[in-house]
């Protein structure tokens, strides 16, 4: 019987407050009366979720966590006390960041924090901590530059953003590669844009677009859907201000440029003293 984890188990026995569940080492947990299915019987079999109460006592629940035992999540801070900081993570009883866990900046009530779900082996109680930098390694990669990945927003640093890659790796997203707002504890579809050796292991370069050799062929083609939604024209060239671009396509100008020359090359666009529009 895994405590933090899903577990298959026989149901034993009825009790005055649920039901009694094993496993086929000889432990038993309960199951109260609020969370036993209709179609419960004696000898079969259900799926739960076992943690520990408020009282420290394993017990089951048909509930679904929002993260279990080795996963990354983003939870919400719902409480600050003494101990450390109380996430919502579904359940009823909330999980802890103890303080030893948490940042130098200390989390606050009502923020979305990326934390990693473990298994106190002294306690033996379900803990998180956002030291994810303890928990994800770089010295063996198994993924390769341009490769599409997923990355979870960690943390912001004077570089740019600390991801989580594949929920393995640590990765950088560069201030420069950043057109668009970035919420800590979101998920999102990235690109490995280089990986280079560091000080310690390996460094993992991220991007949000993807690079075809050195050809940015997704902006050229965001460029493209915005002229045929604007009519056929747009009052931007390669003399408009590194602002302007940003502002309206989310690249920077070394990108737009880059992304015209593509379009004009294959005489899909106009480039003309006031914008561009697509060719005839």
């Amino acid at each position: 019987m895994e405590l933090g984890e899903y577990n298959t188990l026989e149901v034993l026995r009825e009790a005055e407050h649920g039901y009694y569940l094993g496993d086929e080492e000889g432990n038993d947990v309960l199951i109260p009366m609020k969370w036993v299915p209709d179609d419960i019987e004696i000898g079969g079999e259900i799926e739960v979720f076992v943690y520990k109460d408020s009282y420290d006592r394993p017990i089951a629940t048909t509930m679904k966590p929002l993260g279990t035992v080795g996963d990354f999540v983003t939870l919400k801070v719902k409480q600050v006390s003494d101990t450390g900081a109380f996430v919502d993570w579904g359940l009823e009883k909330d999980l802890l960041i103890p303080f030893k866990e948490q940042p130098k900046e200390r989390l606050i009530e009502g923020q979305d924090v990326l934390v990693f779900i473990f298994l106190d082996e002294v306690s033996d109680r379900i803990a998180a901590t956002t030291r994810l930098n303890l928990v994800l390694d770089n010295d063996e990669l198994d993924i390769k530059e341009g490769e599409e990945v997923e990355i979870k927003i960690w943390r912001k640093t004077d570089l740019g953003f600390s991801v989580a890659v594949n929920d393995e790796y640590l990765g950088l997203l560069y201030h420069q590669d950043v057109f668009e707002d970035i919420k800590l504890g979101e998920t999102r579809k990235a690109y490995v844009k280089r990986i280079k050796k560091a000080t310690e292991g390996k460094q993992i370069d991220i991007s949000l677009r993807k690079f075809v050799g050195e050809m940015v062929e997704p902006d050229a083609q965001l460029i493209l859907d915005k002229l045929k939604k604007e009519g056929n024209f747009i009052p931007f060239n390669d003399k408009s201000s590194p602002e302007d671009i940003k502002k309206h396509f989310k690249m920077s100008k070394k990108a737009f440029k880059r992304a015209l020359g593509n379009l004009y090359k294959k005489r899909l666009i106009k480039i003309m003293k006031n914008g561009i529009s697509i060719a005839d």
